[in-house]
């Protein structure tokens, strides 16, 4: 006896759907047995343990590239002060991207990905759908500032952009994350 399904308590999905259109399966199928992680007495569903990924994966890029956008306020601010502070700059923009931006957007492009592969019926949703369209607005974004930091001129020219157009580029990621996270939890449209 492992005690109570969590499904029971919490269905990411209905199962209804998945007898009608996906599988047929009835109340005996492995099914969920497969989608449970046992841990004692409690089961947790593999749907929640990816969504937990996704969050935590969602905060580390966001604070990333929002870090990543500020680093190069100020590396455009800096030009023409110095060697040191255009190295220094230069190497923890290139670490922040290449070892927190870029990673936690494929985790979250993976475990996102995954979440619809394990509730199907969510992809059909308009929200979702503007939802999508957003997170592909933000990596374009996040690549962006990767590539922008690639091409970034050395320390005794002028930058390419004033700091002024960075701060205003550095606000979009945020928007976008304000109009992700209200579609997610609003769910405006059935």
């Amino acid at each position: 006896m492992h005690g109570v399904w969590m499904t029971d308590v919490f269905e990411p999905f209905p199962l209804s759907i998945l007898r009608r259109r996906v599988l047929p399966i009835d109340n005996t199928t492995p099914f969920l047995h497969v989608c449970e992680f046992y841990r004692g007495e409690r089961s947790v569903p593999w749907y929640l343990i990816v969504k937990w990924w996704h969050l935590v994966a969602m905060v580390s890029w966001m604070a990333g590239v929002l870090y990543l956008l500020r680093l190069l306020v100020y590396h455009s601010t800096e030009q023409g002060r110095g060697q040191q502070a255009y190295e220094l700059l230069a190497l923890m923009e290139k670490r922040l991207a290449l070892y927190i931006v870029r990673p936690a957007m494929l985790v979250t492009w993976g475990t996102g990905l995954g979440m619809v592969m394990m509730n199907p019926a969510i992809a059909s949703r308009p929200w979702f759908m503007l939802k999508l369209c957003c997170v592909v607005m933000l990596s374009f974004v996040s690549e962006w500032a990767h590539g922008y930091r690639k091409r970034l001129p050395p320390p005794h020219k002028p930058p390419r952009l004033s700091a002024g157009t960075l701060k205003i580029i550095n606000e979009v990621p945020t928007l976008l994350m304000i109009v992700i996270i209200g579609l997610v939890v609003l769910r405006p449209w059935p």
